[in-house]
């Protein structure tokens, strides 16, 4: 369209060539789908059909032609008829696209995050069980060492009394392992 007879302009030189407040001049960019891009100084300028700009300009210039003014009301008070963006939502529909593409691929990046983090998570939990099941063997093995040992206590004692009894006997009774 900019390259078939359309000039790019800022919206304030926009309204200030056809006499609307710039907020009209905005708003009828917007109705008439007119392409949108932002200059390196920072400013939006949207393409204006040459015709477009004419027939605005000559249509405000003839004696008693129809007005998208109201009686009485100053050229930026016509009334809007199709959707106008709300305050704080991009017009451009190519930033949407872009902040769509944006947060759909941190979206991605979020899941690939939240399966590593399952899997860590199911990781985790494996290990936990394995430790679990180790420390419970560990104890039964502890337990089985404790009961050996005490065995073997009660063993040594019961010994301890035998020699303690021979000791006692004299050396001919023990020979014959008698009293």
């Amino acid at each position: 369209m900019a390259g078939d007879g359309a000039r790019w302009m800022t919206y304030a030189e926009l309204a200030e060539a056809l006499g609307h407040k710039l907020e009209s001049a905005q708003r009828l960019a917007f109705r008439r789908k007119w392409p949108r891009q932002v200059g390196n100084d920072g400013l939006a300028r949207v393409a204006v059909p040459v015709a477009a700009m004419e027939a605005r300009q000559a249509k405000r210039a003839a004696p008693g032609a129809a007005s998208d003014n109201p009686p009485g009301g100053s050229p930026g008070d016509a009334p809007v008829t199709t959707p106008v963006a709300s305050p704080g939502v991009p017009e451009d529909v190519a930033a949407l696209r872009e902040d769509l593409a944006r947060r759909e691929g941190e979206m991605a990046g979020l899941r690939v995050a939240l399966t590593m983090a399952e899997r860590a998570a199911d990781t985790a939990r494996a290990d936990a069980l394995e430790a679990r099941q180790e420390a419970r063997e560990a104890q039964r093995m502890v337990q089985e060492a404790m009961a050996r040992a005490a065995e073997l206590e009660r063993r040594a004692q019961e010994a301890e009394r035998d020699a303690a009894r021979l000791r006692g006997r004299g050396w001919l009774a023990r020979l014959l392992g008698l009293e």
